[in-house]
């Protein structure tokens, strides 16, 4: 015997056609779901309360529509009050805005406000009563590190690695107003330099000394091709044995005869008009002997 199933009566499909919808809870356009509260939380509240970048509960009004739509719950409409750019664009809200619950309303919108830490910590150069606190200057929104300041001139050689603070010394470091002559920061180089001494040179560092290195000087490097020191007979002696000539400062007092004025020499130099016994004229000896040898005539 077949038994027949009665359908419900009429009056009761559309309160089954109603918890059909409900139930199935797949996503639903909101204008197909039967009328209930019109204030969103009273579905989202689960969403609400678990949300964490940024935390919403005890932090923002449950006023849903203000960043969602009816479109999506993620992701939200909401657009900061300005363009969060670079590695602020992927930071957890709560980096900026702290507290528990998190503070919104207010928040500073100073970049030292977050980045005081950083401020504080700077060691090369100091920052912290050093430099001023407006860190956009310098750094950018792409990373805090490396910053996107460029020193006023190009610094190269070992300048482009040495310290800040060894140039800008002080407690805290001096910035403005530094000196920008290299004797500025080498004069204790240029005081205690024994070979050659340096009391009668000129502070133009630059002229013997470069970047690459304090030692060997490299430029003004003394002329081989004209006058050999790495071989022969003045091999390996010091820069002041010859270059002594008191109140001379360039690089043109040559004192030979303060060596060679014996009398092995003054005899081969009596034709020669004002040969000197003492103290020479800058350069008299390499007027005629121009590459430092030894001529029969």
């Amino acid at each position: 015997m077949r038994r027949v199933l009665s359908l419900p009566s009429w009056s009761a499909r559309p309160i089954l056609l109603g918890l059909w919808v409900l139930g199935a809870c797949q996503p639903v356009a909101h204008d197909r779901v039967p009328a209930m509260s019109d204030q969103c939380e009273s579905c989202h509240l689960p969403e609400y309360r678990s949300a964490k970048n940024p935390v919403h509960e005890g932090a923002l009004p449950q006023k849903c529509a203000v960043c969602h739509s009816t479109e999506s719950w993620i992701p939200s409409e909401f657009h900061h009050p300005w363009a969060l750019t670079g590695a602020h664009a992927k930071a957890q809200c709560t980096a900026c805005h702290t507290g528990k619950p998190p503070k919104y309303k207010g928040t500073s919108t100073l970049c030292v406000d977050c980045h005081k830490p950083q401020y504080v910590a700077a060691k090369n150069p100091v920052h912290e009563s050093a430099l001023p606190t407006g860190c956009e200057v310098c750094h950018s929104t792409k990373a805090w590190t490396p910053s996107a300041f460029q020193h006023p001139w190009a610094l190269t050689g070992a300048h482009a690695t040495v310290a800040c603070n060894a140039c800008h010394t002080g407690t805290p470091p001096k910035y403005k107003g530094t000196g920008q002559q290299c004797v500025d920061c080498h004069r204790k180089n240029y005081d205690s330099s024994p070979y050659p001494g340096h009391q009668s040179f000129p502070t133009t560092c630059q002229d013997c000394h470069s970047t690459k290195a304090w030692k060997p000087a490299s430029a003004g490097a003394h002329p081989e091709n004209l006058f050999p020191i790495q071989t022969g007979a003045h091999k390996n002696i010091a820069c002041a044995t010859c270059h002594s000539l008191p109140g001379v400062t360039s690089k043109a007092n040559t004192d030979c005869v303060q060596c060679h004025a014996q009398a092995k020499y003054a005899g081969k130099h009596q034709d020669v008009g004002g040969y000197p016994t003492g103290t020479a004229p800058a350069n008299f000896c390499v007027s005629c002997h121009t590459d430092g040898r030894v001529h029969d005539n």
